[in-house]
């Protein structure tokens, strides 16, 4: 996000604070000297909530026609994803991908042909894990799920936990 507000933002500046796009809401409202009149989930930009920090959280249910759901939450260091229906492929069909992005069916070919790296390929697989861990110090572009590794069970089962306490005390998650 690329912000001006003379005043309150230096030019140049960068955040590295983790922010959520429900946090734009209550940033809108602060610039506006307004005070939201119910509880909101997002935090200024500005406030010393956002700067300290540890979470942020994701959750997709629809990718317009098409039916996936997952749950996300993301530290500085981890980012842990949840597939809660792992038996969808993670490239389903989609009329407006399908249209709108020619490089999807050159990649399908390629996929046929197996000519994909296995990288590449592991995103035209019939099914995905239930668990995606990524460390994005080592692994920046989310690529070794290491949800599997040892090394992380006790960052796993942190992530989950927090994540576990965001769908019921945050969304209500059913």
């Amino acid at each position: 996000m690329i912000m001006r507000w003379p005043g309150k933002v230096k030019p140049g500046q960068v955040s590295e604070d983790l922010v959520m796009s429900i946090d734009i809401c209550a940033t809108v409202l602060e610039a506006a000297g307004v005070k939201p009149p119910v509880s909101l989930h997002g935090d200024s930009l500005f406030s010393e909530a956002i700067k300290t920090r540890k979470y942020i959280f994701a959750a997709r249910d629809k990718m317009d026609e098409t039916h996936d759901s997952m749950r996300a939450i993301r530290s500085k260091d981890f980012k842990l994803i949840q597939n809660l229906m792992p038996e969808r492929p993670w490239c389903q069909f989609n009329r407006y991908k399908e249209s709108a992005y020619p490089v999807m069916a050159e990649m399908n070919i390629l996929n046929i042909k197996g000519q994909l790296t296995p990288e590449q390929a592991a995103f035209f697989a019939p099914s995905k894990p239930e668990l995606e861990l990524f460390d994005l110090r080592n692994d920046p572009h989310e690529v070794q799920n290491i949800a599997n590794d040892p090394k992380f069970l006790e960052i796993k089962n942190e992530l989950l936990a927090q994540l576990k306490d965001w769908r019921k005390e945050v969304i209500q998650d059913q």
